[in-house]
C-alpha cells in the first residue's frame, strides 16, 4: 500500500519518485523476491512499443499465458496510446490489481472493475 500514489513517469521505475506501469510491475514482483524481465523503452515516447501480445512474444522466455486471474498474474489492459495494449498491471492474490496510469498514479482497483478490460493475462514462468 505504500505505493498507492506514487505519480506516474514516463519509464519510471524509483517508487520514491515516479512508476511507470512496467516500473510499478517490476517493483512489485522484486518485493516478492521475484526478477521480472525488464522491457526496454526507448527514449522517445512517441517511438514507445506496444505493451501487447509484440512485446510479450519478445519476452516468451520469461511469460506465458494463462486463462484466469492468479495471485502476481501480468494483466495487459488498454491503453490511451494504443488501441491494441500497452498498459499493464498485477493482479494481487486478495481480487486486487495494482497499476499505474498516466493520469493518477499508482492505483488499486477491484479485479471486477478492471475484468471487462482485460485483454490478457500472464505468469511469470519463474512462477509457474
Amino acid at each position: 500500500m505504500d505505493l498507492l500514489g506514487v505519480p506516474w513517469a514516463y519509464d519510471g521505475r524509483n517508487p520514491r519518485t515516479a512508476l511507470s506501469c512496467y516500473g510499478l510491475v517490476l517493483e512489485i514482483y522484486s518485493r516478492a523476491g521475484f526478477r521480472a524481465p525488464s522491457l526496454w523503452v526507448p527514449s522517445d515516447p512517441a517511438e514507445t512499443p506496444r505493451f501487447s501480445a509484440d512485446v510479450l512474444a519478445s519476452l516468451a522466455d520469461s511469460w506465458e499465458e494463462i486463462d484466469a486471474p492468479q495471485d502476481m498474474a501480468l494483466v495487459s489492459l488498454p491503453s490511451p496510446w494504443f488501441s491494441d495494449g500497452g498498459h499493464c498491471g498485477v493482479y494481487l492474490s486478495d481480487g486486487i490489481v495494482a497499476h499505474s496510469p498516466m493520469k493518477s498514479g499508482v492505483i488499486f482497483e477491484p479485479w471486477d472493475r478492471v475484468r471487462p478490460k482485460v485483454m490478457g493475462l500472464y505468469r511469470l514462468k519463474a512462477l509457474a
